[in-house]
């Protein structure tokens, strides 16, 4: 490859990661103030409970391949409930599940991004009433990256 095409294909490479970033942020700015603050409170979380360590966010991540550079496209928050398996167990209106294993995440989504996030990472701290422990998979802050855990918590908080 020449380097007039590899010039094209950095600026290229780097107009997909800028729009990969630019694609979850909503079309108002309180979207985005919104995709912010839980990107904020899910760093910050997952760094006080010892969980994923990865470097990625929410706006994808850069990778080199062989001098290119190429964009990883970010997490969508609703394939990953599919994927998974929260479906299985919980009730939640926008992903269309109806599990009743665990509780309707309508109810815990009111709560806020840290709750959310708590309630994937560590999921035995503060069990709803009617429901048991040690239910649900003990591992998700380790299993998960930051923008994968980014990702599910704004879908769960937002609904989209």
């Amino acid at each position: 490859m020449n380097s007039q095409h590899r010039n094209h294909a950095a600026v290229f490479a780097a107009a997909l990661v800028i729009g990969a970033g630019l694609a979850g942020c909503g079309s108002n700015n309180q979207g985005a103030a919104d995709n912010a603050s839980a990107q904020q409170t899910i760093k910050s979380g997952l760094s006080q409970a010892g969980g994923a360590t990865s470097t990625a966010t929410g706006g994808g991540a850069s990778a080199s391949t062989g001098g290119a550079t190429t964009a990883t496209p970010a997490p969508n928050g609703k394939e990953l409930f599919a994927s998974e398996g929260c479906a299985g167990c919980h009730t939640f209106k926008p992903a269309g599940s109806n599990g009743t294993v665990g509780p309707n995440l309508a109810e815990i989504s009111k709560e806020g991004s840290k709750a959310v996030l708590d309630a994937i990472v560590k999921p035995n701290a503060d069990i709803p009433p009617g429901y048991k422990p040690n239910v649900m998979p003990q591992d998700f802050g380790k299993t998960l990256t930051k923008a994968q855990l980014a990702a599910l918590v704004a879908f769960i908080v937002n609904g989209k």
